[in-house]
């Protein structure tokens, strides 16, 4: 990862762990500040899980070896403390995160639930970005593109050796590619162009991205999404959802597999599909007949597209 920095390259890398599937119970923050193309601090704590979301789910301390002797052990901040950390550390500079939706997804959850104001920071995702440059990898998983771009191998799922790596990851894109600002990195569509409701409800599916991974459990899965899900607009929910290869439908039909209703958090048994939205009562009525249409809520779907 050697040669001339992008000069004018500033931004935070940012990574989230979760105590469970809730995506409100952040535990672990990572950060890593980009400027002028150089990676100059490094940073992570822990944090404490909001009130009634403290409780460590086996999975997740499978994945990231965070326990809650580790939080009291590690002096967790509270979520409030956090945000004004990271906010000292971000001021106005863009958050770049290795799957966005999710790491953002987290942030809005939780700044939801303890009505901390959500900073207005945008987000930028080196998923896409690794996809657009190195397409040619099996796979835009997290440590596939670090090792392939000459990373030195790092504790994945540690949060700030995450942040780290994806800071690594959009300084080293930029340098190969000879650009220089988070605009050159991630340039957006101008308005009128060929992707109608870029950023609001309008935005319209996308097609299955050919090179996701084949393995992840949303691949090749025809989804319909009702209500909004915190933390992402709708055209950023369509891109997450395309690049893991599902199949967004705009609606329910005999073929839908899962339907994801943004208004909860996740699906208990006994939800009344029946007294919902239009989508809602539609699969209502496909599940009564025998279709076994999967239902998500928000933090699951967030969970999945963390995969």
């Amino acid at each position: 990862m050697a040669g001339a920095p992008a000069a004018g390259l500033d931004f935070v890398a940012i990574d989230f762990e979760t105590a469970n599937r809730t995506s409100a119970s952040a535990c672990q923050v990572g950060v890593a500040v980009v400027r002028d193309g150089t990676v100059v601090a490094a940073d992570g704590w822990f944090i404490v899980p909001p009130t009634g979301l403290d409780a460590f789910d086996a999975w997740n301390i499978r994945i990231h070896g965070i326990t809650p002797d580790a939080i009291v052990r590690g002096g967790g901040l509270s979520w409030a403390d956090s945000v004004g950390r990271l906010m000292g550390i971000a001021g106005g500079l863009s958050f770049v995160a290795h799957n966005a939706p999710f790491d953002r997804g987290v942030m809005a959850a939780a700044c939801g639930l303890t009505g901390v104001p959500m900073p207005a920071n945008d987000w930028r995702d080196t998923v896409p970005l690794a996809r657009r440059h190195l397409p040619g990898l099996p796979n835009h998983k997290l440590p596939t593109v670090s090792e392939h771009l000459g990373a030195a191998p790092f504790a994945h799922h540690d949060a700030a050796a995450d942040a780290l790596a994806c800071a690594q990851i959009a300084v080293e894109v930029a340098r190969r590619a000879g650009l220089h600002t988070v605009a050159e990195l991630w340039p957006q569509p101008a308005p009128g162009a060929s992707r109608p409701g870029w950023a609001g409800k309008n935005a319209k599916p996308l097609p299955p991205d050919p090179a996701a991974d084949p393995a992840h459990p949303l691949h090749g899965r025809r989804i319909v999404l009702t209500g909004d899900v915190a933390g992402f607009t709708r055209a950023e929910l369509f891109a997450a959802l395309a690049a893991r290869g599902a199949i967004v439908q705009s609606s329910v039909t005999k073929a839908t597999e899962a339907l994801v209703i943004g208004g909860v958090g996740s699906v208990e048994a006994g939800y009344p599909l029946e007294a919902g939205t239009g989508k809602e009562r539609r699969a209502a009525a496909y599940r009564a007949a025998g279709q076994p249409i999967a239902l998500l809520g928000a933090d699951d779907i967030r969970l999945l597209l963390g995969g």
